[in-house]
């Protein structure tokens, strides 16, 4: 729903009060993306009204009142003493239990391999959206919906999955840590996703040289067809001639448009820097259709990745003593915020800053990238997303050589008590 929503306000632009010439598929348009935290608070706030309506005390609530105190009092003087000691204990014991857990390797290890799995899946997240956007040509708005359509049901199924699997195998926990590190490194192979990219537009003056005339410094937007115009180069709008695609009609030399029957389809006429001496608005078609299979393959990856959330929980509760399960899932959601989904969305937005070919600059400031290397940008989130997919896979598949069923002793299932026997009895 959230995706669903934030991509109908990206439709609208970011100052509605404002009329543009700008259309959704303009490099320039910059949607309303603040309409959408002020659609959430009036929600919240709304919501939160229904609260005041709740009465101040319900029937009968003094004498509940009364009889929960006098409970509470009577055990309250008995357990008083312990009460305080324990929690002196608990306080002044603290360092020491957490380097007894991050002495369980099991809960090391199947800690680190969520860690580095919610690194990518945090990342791929944030930044899918713009990865449609660039690699296959779509608008803003277009991209959040179809991350909206395919990753809330994808991760919605996977979990249901991977809690079903559970319930009707009630596996132990050496098989479980098995399914674990066998969904890890199947998913893994599908990082294959980032290869299935479009090319990169031929911009002239960016990305190839302009046709029929000499550049005069490299990437540069002034060449010699187009010196006469005294060209601004403070918008993006492209417009596609023969095949290559123009910073603006005034970078293509066209001095004269029209609208052909649509004022929302403009033509360009007299373009110096073009043979065919027209241009269209809008990138030219690279004739790419990667974008079917490239959500076919997220899919997967999402179904699959998050079907190991459940096995993860459920393994890092039986790695630990039972006194220590509550620390446990602290420290673990600490370490995998701080290493895993505060880093990832950061690292993506680095990799996708380092495959820009051309920036936005405005009074000597560097703004928005206007032009990405696709090539360069898939390579990069490959590289990336199989090195952290190999951590994933080597912690998983410790986390299920090394898990000890000796471990299970204390409030463990059934099945993992005839591991043990097993374990200890492989005679029998």
């Amino acid at each position: 729903a959230g995706f669903g929503i934030g991509g109908a306000f990206l439709s609208v632009y970011v100052d509605p009060w404002r009329d543009t010439t700008l259309e959704q598929s303009d490099p320039g348009w910059v949607g309303a993306w603040w309409v959408g935290f002020i659609f959430c608070g009036v929600i919240c706030i709304s919501i939160s009204i229904l609260f005041f309506m709740f009465p101040e005390k319900y029937a009968n609530s003094e004498s509940i009142k009364k009889e929960r105190i006098k409970v509470a009092s009577v055990q309250r003087k008995k357990k008083l003493n312990e009460k305080d000691l324990n929690i002196r204990y608990q306080i002044k014991d603290l360092p020491k239990q957490i380097l007894e857990l991050l002495a369980r390797l099991p809960f090391v290890f199947v800690t680190g391999a969520f860690t580095s799995q919610a690194l990518v899946i945090s990342g791929l997240v944030s930044f899918v959206a713009k990865y449609i956007e660039t690699q296959y040509g779509l608008t803003a708005s277009v991209g959040g919906l179809i991350t909206g359509a395919v990753a809330i049901p994808s991760a919605g199924f996977g979990i249901m999955l991977g809690a079903f699997i559970i319930f009707l195998f009630k596996p132990t926990t050496k098989r479980l840590a098995m399914l674990f590190f066998i969904l890890s490194l199947v998913a893994s192979f599908f990082t294959v996703a980032f290869l299935l990219r479009c090319p990169t537009h031929d911009i002239a003056g960016v990305t190839v040289s302009y046709p029929n005339s000499t550049l005069l410094n490299d990437q540069t937007l002034n060449a010699t067809c187009n010196s006469h115009c005294n060209c601004m180069s403070t918008l993006f709008e492209p417009v596609c001639s023969d095949g290559i695609t123009y910073f603006s009609p005034c970078r293509a030399g066209c001095d004269k448009y029209f609208f052909n029957g649509d004022r929302n389809d403009p033509r360009f006429e007299n373009c110096t820097c073009s043979s065919l001496a027209s241009a269209e608005e809008g990138y030219c078609d690279t004739g790419c259709v990667m974008l079917g299979p490239f959500l076919v393959v997220i899919v997967f990856v999402l179904v699959i990745t998050t079907t190991t959330q459940i096995p993860y929980v459920v393994i890092t509760l039986r790695s630990v003593a039972e006194e220590q399960r509550t620390l446990a899932l602290g420290v673990q959601s600490v370490i995998y915020r701080i290493a895993g989904t505060v880093p990832g969305p950061i690292i993506f937005g680095a990799l996708f800053d380092a495959s820009c070919v051309y920036w936005q600059e405005e009074c000597g400031d560097r703004g928005n990238c206007w032009v990405y290397d696709n090539e360069d940008l898939s390579y990069r989130l490959l590289g990336f997303t199989v090195g952290v997919r190999i951590l994933t896979v080597l912690c998983a598949f410790c986390t299920w050589v090394l898990f000890d069923v000796t471990l299970c002793k204390h409030g463990r299932s059934e099945h993992d008590k005839e591991d043990l026997e097993v374990s200890q009895n492989p005679q029998s």
